[in-house]
């Protein structure tokens, strides 16, 4: 048991951190991202192909398959885009609090489907945890500035990437008789194609690789660690521990990226982030101790 909580925990490192590899690029993150998935998928390539070998493994019914173009699409490519046009439409500091609500999307998804239950014990872990993401966050001052339709729309979409990436986790549940490992080459493999199928027939080629050199290896190794790395570490976390309690512990990246932005970046440390994350640290213990 406490072994398996290494794994959301790494997640949690990886995604506070490699922020920064985003952040100090110019090139916008949608053309990132096709390069980001070939670091994925090339990063894995080798692991995906022993593992392979080694267990005579095969991937034969095309439902598996439709599922790990699922997982692909909702992942890497619609909850992606979706994310970033809230944070184009909106802000960051707007977006990212209502990603948050991932954390309730994919635990009312877990009791509907019937994938798992929720006691008191863990109710009160999700809420301290949602509360303790959002106090971290949130930033009243970016949601004033913003006029009311685009504040819709920010919301909007901010809701269908935690959706996308909720059912992400749904059917990586569905096909967890798959190793993680597979699941996540498969997946990468998957949004690679549907990506560049994408910016191909919308002739949208130029954007890549127009990129500078710079902006490429950023998003190379930021695909590499956060697209294969993490969410392998992910998916192992939701075949061992489940869902919900994967999840509750993942809402600590924030407070990761703001110790990160405040080393880094000499972001001020305010009251409500020091709220957030005792809330934060409580939801996480008491969905540990559950």
């Amino acid at each position: 048991m406490m072994f398996s909580l290494l794994y959301p925990l790494s997640v949690v490192v990886l995604w506070g951190t490699l922020f920064i590899l985003i952040k100090d690029t110019r090139t916008p993150p949608i053309w990132g991202i096709g390069v980001g998935l070939w670091g994925g998928v090339l990063f894995l390539s080798l692991p995906a192909f022993l593992f392979t070998v080694s267990t005579s493994f095969r991937i034969a019914e095309p439902k598996t398959l439709l599922m790990l173009a699922t997982i692909g699409l909702f992942r890497y490519i619609l909850g992606t885009w979706f994310f970033y046009k809230s944070i184009k439409i909106g802000d960051v500091s707007v977006a990212t609090p209502i990603i948050g609500s991932k954390v309730l999307i994919v635990s009312i998804l877990s009791v509907i489907l019937r994938i798992e239950t929720v006691d008191i014990l863990l109710l009160v872990a999700i809420l301290f945890a949602s509360a303790g993401f959002f106090s971290i966050t949130l930033h009243i001052k970016e949601f004033e500035k913003l006029h009311k339709r685009k504040l819709i729309k920010c919301v909007v979409f901010a809701l269908a990437a935690a959706l996308c990436w909720s059912g992400g986790d749904i059917f990586v549940i569905k096909i967890r008789h798959i190793h993680p490992l597979m699941i996540t080459f498969g997946s990468l493999c998957f949004s690679l194609l549907l990506y560049y199928a994408f910016i191909f027939s919308f002739k949208k080629t130029r954007m890549i690789l127009d990129m500078s050199g710079f902006d490429k290896k950023r998003y190379f190794f930021h695909g590499a660690f956060s697209f294969a790395v993490a969410y392998f570490l992910l998916n192992l976390s939701l075949v061992k521990l489940g869902i919900i309690k994967t999840n509750v512990i993942i809402v600590l990246w924030p407070l990761v990226a703001s110790l990160v932005g405040y080393k880094r970046y000499k972001e001020r440390i305010c009251f409500s982030k020091i709220c957030g994350t005792i809330m934060l640290i409580v939801g996480v213990v008491l969905a540990t101790l559950r």
